[in-house]
């Protein structure tokens, strides 16, 4: 007797650390995929300056203009409206230079602003202007959307 309630409680034990890690799987699911996903909904581009050569590109399938273009991606945080300007040259249809800048409105804005500054470049030199579309840069989403909205309006201005 005194044998099978021990045979019971492992058991038990054994259910229930099935069931803790079940549940430590889903909040990581649910965190991991969470953050892949758009937080916040983004406002229209306020300002686009467009500093462009006027070339058209020679690749057949290009449909982009050369040269160099600026805009503004806004998006919310949860310390506020955040602003990031971007800036991008192309090559036939290609990004061969980029920039951002940036002016956070908290602390937390500017160490995320400057986390995604530090790890975006790998994600669009070199790439085509039309693939790009970033999610989470170095821990960073809300900044990849304003950064992502400013690259709309480029693709806009570049359009040939």
């Amino acid at each position: 007797m005194e044998e099978e309630q021990h045979s019971n409680k492992n058991q038990k034990i054994i259910a229930a650390a099935i069931v803790l890690v079940a549940v430590v799987l889903v909040a990581f699911g649910v965190s991991y995929f969470s953050g892949k996903k758009k937080d916040e909904t983004t406002n229209t581009p306020t300002t686009a300056i467009t500093d462009s050569s006027n070339t058209n590109t020679t690749a057949s399938t290009a449909t982009y203009k050369n040269g160099s273009y600026t805009a503004e991606g806004k998006y919310v945080s949860p310390g506020g409206q955040e602003g990031v300007s971007v800036t991008v040259t192309l090559k036939d249809g290609i990004v061969t230079d980029s920039t951002v800048e940036t002016t956070p409105a908290s602390p937390d804005s500017k160490e995320y602003q400057s986390d995604f500054k530090s790890g975006y470049k790998s994600q669009v030199i070199g790439k085509s202007l039309e693939s790009i579309q970033l999610s989470r840069v170095s821990g960073s989403s809300l900044t990849s959307q304003g950064f992502n909205e400013a690259l709309d309006t480029i693709k806009s201005q570049a359009k040939s």
